[in-house]
C-alpha cells in the first residue's frame, strides 16, 4: 500500500512538472479531449500527447476514440482547412487511470489525412495498424 501511495505522489509530481514545461496543446484539440472521461489533465510534451482515461483497462475501442477525437478536432468545420499546423502531435499515449496499461499511437496529427480518406471498417483498420498495446510496471 505504501508503494502505491509513493507511486501516486510521484505521478502527481510528474504531471505537475510536465504541465509546467509542456508544449501548448492546440485549443480545438484540448476542447475535444476535455470532453472525454479523463483521469488527469492532458499533456503534450515534445510531440507526445498523453491522455489518461478513467478506466481500469484501456481497450482498442477507447484508444481509437482518443485518436478520432484528435483527428476530428484537427479538421475544420468546412472540411477544407485544418485548425492547426500538422506536426504538433507525433505520438499519442492513451493510458489507464493507474498508468499501468494502454496504447501508443504512432502517426500523430499528420496521420489524420489518411484516416479521413478511409471509411467504415477500413478507417478502424487504418488506426489499428498504428496502435500498439503497452504495459508499464509499477515501481518496486
Amino acid at each position: 500500500m505504501e508503494k502505491k501511495i509513493k507511486y501516486t505522489i510521484g505521478l502527481c509530481a510528474l504531471l505537475i512538472s510536465a504541465t509546467s514545461t509542456a508544449d501548448k496543446i492546440p485549443t480545438p484539440l484540448l476542447k475535444s479531449l476535455n470532453e472525454l472521461n479523463r483521469a488527469y489533465p492532458v499533456v503534450l510534451e515534445k510531440g507526445v500527447l498523453s491522455v489518461a482515461l478513467k478506466f481500469d483497462e484501456i481497450e482498442a475501442l477507447q484508444a481509437r476514440s482518443v485518436v478520432q477525437s484528435m483527428c476530428l478536432s484537427y479538421m475544420s468545420y468546412d472540411g477544407k482547412g485544418r485548425t492547426w499546423k500538422a506536426g504538433a502531435v507525433d505520438t499519442v499515449r492513451i493510458i489507464n487511470e493507474t498508468i499501468s496499461q494502454g496504447f501508443i499511437y504512432q502517426g500523430g496529427d499528420k496521420s489524420c489525412e489518411g484516416w479521413f480518406k478511409s471509411r467504415g471498417d477500413s478507417g478502424d483498420e487504418y488506426l489499428n495498424e498504428k496502435l500498439s498495446r503497452v504495459t508499464f510496471k509499477l515501481p518496486q
